[in-house]
């Protein structure tokens, strides 16, 4: 019983870990600022009825 502790442990940890690496990989991507913009411009339309024009500038988001 105690090894199957031990290992169910040790999976979590590895889950955990490569859990991590995956959000460090995230954290540094970036997107278009079309993209964002035309998905604000998606949404909005979907929630008020009126697609609005929006300018989300010339650099990549985050």
């Amino acid at each position: 019983m105690r090894t199957s502790r031990l290992a169910i442990l040790a999976a979590a940890a590895g889950l955990l870990a490569t859990a991590l690496t995956g959000c460090s990989f995230s954290a540094s991507a970036t997107a278009s600022p079309d993209d964002i913009a035309t998905l604000a411009e998606d949404a909005l339309e979907a929630e008020i009825g009126q697609r609005p024009e929006i300018d989300c500038g010339d650099d990549s988001i985050p």
